[in-house]
């Protein structure tokens, strides 16, 4: 603390609040501060928080259509457009994301919620379709999601869209 920092708090803290010494200046100086930074602290997390929710809201309304879709009968459905309407852009964020933000530690984190989001929602897409007897379009999204997650860090993605098409093959084998 500089010299003249110490005299202006002594002098504040004396005139406005009646501080008897320069201990408790300082002390009353350290509570006002961690005030300011803890309202700043809280002020972030909001921010930070609204911003998932902003992030989370095409996930969650892809998640509302697939909702739909499971409960509507047919394969070929309004829904099904819908659905492919609003996963186009999450795998462009997903896939741009990941190309920009791979380069700095502190954007991977949003990266991976993008992809997560994307995969996680096609996967979905594609399971429910494949129970609704709808293989063809759970064949093309589970293939989708093969041929655009390339990598070993995506590993885990492919394996489980394979699971996917080994499952559409038993059931065409079935029919």
């Amino acid at each position: 603390m500089t010299k003249l920092r110490k005299l202006l708090t002594v002098a504040i803290c004396i005139s406005l609040s009646g501080c008897s010494s320069y201990r408790e200046a300082l002390i009353q100086d350290q509570q006002e501060r961690t005030k300011q930074y803890e309202a700043y602290v809280a002020k972030r997390e909001k921010a930070a928080q609204e911003a998932a929710e902003i992030r989370a809201r095409p996930y969650n309304e892809v998640m509302t259509q697939i909702g739909l879709f499971r409960n509507e009968s047919g394969c070929d459905t309004p829904t099904v457009q819908k659905i492919d309407q609003l996963l186009s852009p999450m795998e462009i964020k997903s896939i741009a994301t990941t190309m920009v933000y791979s380069t700095s530690v502190s954007y991977m984190r949003e990266a991976i919620e993008f992809r997560n989001y994307h995969t996680n929602a096609v996967l979905t897409y594609a399971d429910t379709a494949l129970k609704k007897k709808c293989l063809d379009l759970a064949d093309r999204q589970y293939r989708h999601i093969i041929d655009i997650y390339t990598g070993a860090a995506y590993g885990g993605v492919r394996d489980r869209a394979r699971i996917g098409l080994d499952d559409i093959r038993e059931a065409r084998r079935a029919r």
